[in-house]
């Protein structure tokens, strides 16, 4: 199971619903990795709060970082998922990469400048794609 949790620079607050989810899957026996683009000290306090280990710099959508943690949770990418909020990093990441993807609506309206960006074109995509 790969989650990317990635709300740009809103800091390490998490909606309660959500971590409670991630929680309940690691209860489960699940292996919860985050796989971000984001800087290792602000992905480290997400990951710390939820208990969960991370991968940096995960160069999406690119695969590296997620199979570095497919390697890592010593899983393959048929029995993986990628839970992300953008659709240009981290569903095609997790579609090239061979694992199952999971759309989730952002966490928090303050974004950074280059994923505000790409919004109406993710807008666009998700209502032709229908998700």
């Amino acid at each position: 199971y790969v989650t990317s949790k990635e709300d740009s620079e809103a800091g390490a607050k998490l909606r309660n619903s959500q971590d409670e989810a991630v929680k309940k899957e690691i209860a489960a026996g699940e292996k919860v990795y985050q796989a971000t683009l984001a800087k290792e000290d602000w992905s480290a306090k997400i990951a710390e709060m939820l208990g969960i280990p991370v991968v940096t710099y995960a160069n999406k959508p690119g695969t590296s970082g997620i199979f570095r943690a497919i390697e890592l949770m010593k899983t393959t990418p048929a029995k993986s998922v990628m839970v992300g909020d953008q659709v240009f990093t981290d569903v095609i990441a997790g579609n090239r990469a061979g694992v199952r993807t999971f759309m989730v609506e952002k966490l928090h309206k303050k974004e950074i400048w280059y994923v505000l960006l790409k919004r109406p074109f993710e807008k666009l995509v998700r209502l032709i794609g229908r998700f």
